[in-house]
C-alpha cells in the first residue's frame, strides 16, 4: 500500500487529507476476511464490516500519514512496527517470516 498505492493517490488528488482517508479505507479492506469476521447473516455481516471500518480505517490513516508527510513509504514501518508497543508480537512474527 505504501509503496504502490499512496504515491499514485498523491498524483490523483491535490489534498493530502483525501489521500490519507482513501488509504485508510483501503487498509481496512485487508481486514474483511480476518478470523472472527462473520458473514453468516445480514446482521453479523453488517456488524463485522462496521467494526472493521470503526477500528481499521484510523489505523490505516495513521500509517498513511507517515508516508504522505515524509514521502518515504518505509517510515511507517520504522515508526509503527519498530518503536511501538507491539515489538514483542511483531518481532516474533518477523522472525517466523524470515526464518524459513
Amino acid at each position: 500500500m505504501h509503496v504502490m498505492l499512496i504515491p499514485r493517490l498523491m498524483l490523483l488528488f491535490d489534498s493530502k487529507l483525501t489521500v490519507i482517508a482513501v488509504a485508510g479505507f483501503f487498509y481496512a479492506i485487508f481486514s474483511l476476511f480476518d478470523p472472527g469476521v462473520d458473514y453468516g447473516s445480514l446482521d453479523m455481516g453488517t456488524l463485522s464490516v462496521t467494526y472493521i471500518i470503526m477500528t481499521q480505517v484510523l489505523v490505516g490513516m495513521g500509517k498513511a500519514t507517515f508516508t504522505v508527510v515524509t514521502g518515504n513509504p518505509w517510515i511507517h514501518f520504522i515508526t509503527l512496527h519498530v518503536l511501538s508497543a507491539r515489538i514483542p508480537f511483531d518481532t516474533a512474527m518477523y522472525a517466523e517470516i524470515f526464518a524459513g
